[in-house]
């Protein structure tokens, strides 16, 4: 097995805010390969670059805007999914305690009383839970993954194709 499956085989048994991490890590390794090689076919160009050299300046940003366009519509897209999401979480929540209140305003003793105010806490914290916070750590995490793919693509396969230069 190759170094890149093992590492993507790896990558992909990872929690989704470690996968993010990484690809961060990766982008942020392969960035500054990318400028120094594209630093340097500019100092040795000069004023007249050859026309391989002013394909190359020219790409650079061009990939540039629809790496980060292409960015900016995943997180959007994915930011809509979120609200779609938490709203759909706080409906639930608001719900669970509203039906859970009525019992708190006809408790007739204070056994009664005490027991609708633990039923109310009980359903406020279970709205709460780690499945609902997991849910929107995820969703934060997913934007995050999202925007970075576009970049990362770039950043990497920028780095494997300038290897040849």
């Amino acid at each position: 097995m190759d170094f890149q499956k093992s590492q993507r085989t790896l990558v992909g048994t990872m929690p989704l805010w470690w996968q993010t991490a990484f690809k961060m890590w990766e982008v942020a390794m392969a960035a500054p390969q990318v400028i120094a090689h594209r630093t340097a076919r500019m100092a040795a160009a000069g004023h007249t670059p050859n026309a391989r050299d002013q394909r190359e300046f020219s790409r650079m940003g061009q990939e540039k805007l629809e790496a980060f366009s292409q960015s900016w519509t995943a997180m959007a897209t994915q930011m809509a999914a979120f609200n779609m999401q938490f709203a759909t979480l706080a409906t639930q929540q608001w719900f669970s305690a509203w039906t859970a209140l009525p019992r708190l305003m006809f408790a007739g003793t204070p056994a009664q009383m005490a027991k609708a105010q633990e039923t109310l806490l009980r359903s406020m914290a279970s709205s709460f839970s780690s499945a609902g916070n997991k849910q929107l750590s995820d969703s934060f995490s997913r934007i995050a993954s999202k925007g970075l793919a576009p970049v990362h693509k770039t950043a990497t396969a920028n780095v494997r194709r300038l290897r040849g230069f």
